[in-house]
Formats: structure tokens, C-alpha cells, sequence
């Protein structure tokens, strides 16, 4: 039972299962074992790491971990506090149970150096989620080359700089198993999905109305789209016009979802004309 309701669970706190944890040897196992998500928060301090690291050290018979870790430190002392937890980590023989990690920062933090120990840390990683951070160089690409199984990327409102930017060009060769892409205001966008053109299946792009660079690189952006020739799923969550001709250039395309904003965007013409097409 105990078991069954660990399972059900979408994510688990720490001060959930410290109760749980300081039971009896039995039970305390039993959660090691069969916690299927759990949210690691920078308040829970290093105490809540020696757990998530029997957690997520677990054999692959008790089947994979997601991880969500949150900060609402400064920006220093969320890269601070990541590093140090990266480290202790890999030293104690990495977390290979987990699958998929989500890391949310604080808009103003950057991943700094621990995106670069993510690869040994995290070998198994089959789907990564940045939220509210930012990329300063090459690190999180050239970590990706060490998890095999890595299929899916999200970078929700993460900064990537001109040097991350440069050295995205060299995606395909870091992560050639990936196949579904997920980005929101990212400035880097096209050279993001250009890099990956030849091997995308699954497209999500989304831009807020308040961010200009977005649109400067539309043109950009719908030329690297319209090389994704394997793709079979695009959603456009975004303003700007003339999309239908590039998808209409993508032989494989089966499922497409458009949405504008209604206030602030005249919808394509075109788009009008996408519901027959589709059909």
C-alpha cells in the first residue's frame, strides 16, 4: 500500500518523506526505493542530499528517478549550492537512477560550471528541463555527449549567450539520440534547432510578446524549421506571420498546433487555409 501511494505520487518534498525516512528500516528502504519523483529545494539543505543520493543511486530494478531541484536563493548562491551538490555527488558515485532532472532557477542565476558535471552525475538522463537560467559557454553541450539516452531538452526562459549560441552548432554530434526539442524566449532559438535539424521529430516553440529579440530572428528561426525535415510535431506558441509556406516544406509533418496571441498579432493569412490542408 505504502508502495502503490508513493507511486501515485507527481512530487515528493522532503518534508514529505522525512517522516517516512526516520520510520523503521523496512520502511525507510521502501521509499528509497520505490520514490518515482522527488523535489529537492535549496531550504532543505545538505541533510536532504544524503537521501536524494540513496535515492538516486538506487539499482535500475526499482526502476528510474525524476528530479526536480528548486531555488529561490541569489543568483551566487544558487550556482554555489549546485555545484556543491554536483560534486558531492559525483564523488559518492553519481545518481544513474534518474531519468529525467528539471532545474528551476532564479531568472537571475547562471548554470555556471555544474551543467558541466551533469553528463558523469547523471548518465541515464533521458529528458532534461532548465527553467529561469541562464548558459555562459559550451558546458551543457559538451555534457550531453556522456547520457546516450538523452531524447528530450526544454530550455524554458534560459539565457543563452553569444559563446553558448556559437557552440550550439555542434548539437548533433553532443546529443544524437535527441528527437524532441522544447523552447520558450530563447534568444538563441534558430541556431538551437538549426544544429539540430537532422534529427527532430517533436518541435515546441514559444516566445512571450514582451521579448523583441524574439522577432528580429523570426526569419531565422522559420528557416531553421523549415530544414527539420524529419519532423512529425511542431507547436507554435508565438507571434509573427508567413509560418504555413516553411511547414508546408516538411514532408513528414503529421500533427501541427498554432496559437497566436489575439490581441496583439494579426494571424497569418494563411493559417486560415491550414485546416484544409491539414485534412
Amino acid at each position: 500500500l505504502l508502495l502503490a501511494n508513493l507511486c501515485s505520487l507527481k512530487e515528493t518534498t522532503y518534508p514529505k518523506l522525512k517522516g517516512l525516512l526516520g520510520a523503521s528500516k523496512g520502511t525507510r528502504q521502501l521509499v528509497l526505493d520505490g520514490t518515482p519523483c522527488v523535489c529537492y529545494k535549496a531550504v532543505d539543505g545538505r541533510h536532504c542530499g544524503k537521501w536524494l543520493q540513496k535515492m538516486a543511486s538506487r539499482e535500475a530494478t526499482h526502476g528510474p528517478l525524476e528530479l526536480q531541484i528548486k531555488y529561490q536563493a541569489d543568483d551566487d548562491a544558487a550556482t554555489f549550492a549546485m555545484e556543491e551538490l554536483m560534486l558531492d555527488a559525483l564523488t559518492t558515485g553519481g545518481w544513474p537512477a534518474i531519468n529525467k532532472l528539471k532545474y528551476e532557477g532564479t531568472y537571475d542565476d547562471d548554470t555556471g560550471n555544474w551543467i558541466g558535471l551533469l553528463g558523469s552525475v547523471c548518465p541515464n538522463l533521458a529528458s532534461l528541463y532548465l527553467e529561469k537560467t541562464g548558459l555562459s559557454s559550451h558546458h551543457l553541450w559538451s555534457t550531453m555527449c556522456l547520457c546516450k539516452q538523452l531524447s528530450t531538452l526544454t530550455l524554458d526562459r534560459v539565457f543563452v549567450d553569444f559563446c553558448a549560441a556559437q557552440h550550439a552548432a555542434r548539437l548533433a554530434s553532443f546529443a544524437p539520440a535527441l528527437r524532441t526539442l522544447r523552447l520558450r524566449s530563447c534568444q538563441a532559438a534558430s541556431s538551437i534547432v538549426g544544429a539540430l535539424s537532422a534529427q527532430l521529430t517533436e518541435l515546441q516553440l514559444e516566445s512571450r510578446v514582451e521579448d523583441p529579440e524574439d522577432e528580429e530572428d523570426l526569419p531565422a528561426l522559420q528557416t531553421a524549421v523549415a530544414s527539420c525535415t524529419k519532423l512529425t510535431s511542431i507547436k507554435l506558441v508565438m507571434r509573427g506571420e508567413g509560418w504555413l509556406p516553411h511547414l508546408l516544406l516538411l514532408p513528414s509533418l503529421q500533427h501541427v498546433t498554432l496559437v497566436y496571441d489575439p490581441v496583439n498579432t494579426v494571424p497569418d493569412a494563411g493559417v486560415q487555409a491550414a485546416g484544409q490542408w491539414l485534412t
